[in-house]
């Protein structure tokens, strides 16, 4: 999924960036939902950062419930997953961006509703 089996966990990737200097620590009045207008505001290597850490929490939720809880129904991370199973990252970004495009006053909508709007829902007949 995602071509995350290339890609390097979401928690070693914000170590990472703010290492470098990418990105600052965040204050927890600092922490937003991303939404059309970040991301309209972001680069492509920003927009692919937040799609792989996205990615990797969902593969991680995913491992965890199967530990836990391999009975239990489908969570919003199983489904996310089936929705966009093979598709990489740069097709979900693409996606995102168009949407935006398409719907310019709507960019207050966050990041994840547009993948869940415009590219599960679609998947999963919904």
């Amino acid at each position: 999924m995602f071509e995350c089996k290339r890609a390097v966990t979401g928690a070693a990737l914000a170590v990472a960036l703010a290492a470098c200097g990418l990105v600052p620590p965040a204050a927890a009045d600092d922490l937003v939902q991303v939404n059309g207008t970040h991301w309209s505001d972001a680069s492509t290597v920003e927009k692919r950062a937040y799609l792989i850490g996205m990615a990797n929490m969902i593969q991680a939720e995913r491992a965890y419930r199967r530990e836990t809880a391999p009975d239990a129904p489908a969570s919003l991370s199983d489904r996310t997953a089936q929705g966009i199973d093979d598709v990489s990252i740069d097709a979900v970004r693409e996606r995102i961006d168009a949407w935006y495009a398409a719907n310019p006053s709507r960019l207050e909508t966050p990041v994840l509703g547009v993948i869940w709007i415009d590219l599960v829902n679609p998947e999963l007949g919904q």
